[in-house]
């Protein structure tokens, strides 16, 4: 099974959802559902294209804090 089919893991939500506050807004389907909240593979996505370091005094997170694949 792929990525695109594994659901987040509860440490790539909750850092998804301190990003989210953060930034104020992210692409939801047409629900509302926040992307992130689709797969493994659109969490990380989500995180890696707005994770912005440092911020916050969170500059020690690292990939796999958050589920991800260290090193991607």
């Amino acid at each position: 099974m792929d990525k695109s089919q594994l659901p987040p893991t509860e440490k790539q939500l909750d850092y998804c959802m301190v990003i989210l506050e953060r930034i104020g807004e992210c692409p939801c389907d047409e629900d509302g559902t926040p992307c992130f909240e689709k797969s493994m593979e659109a969490a990380n996505l989500f995180i890696q294209n707005n994770r912005q370091l440092p911020w916050n005094g969170d500059s020690e997170t690292s990939a796999g804090d958050w589920g991800g694949i260290p090193n991607h």
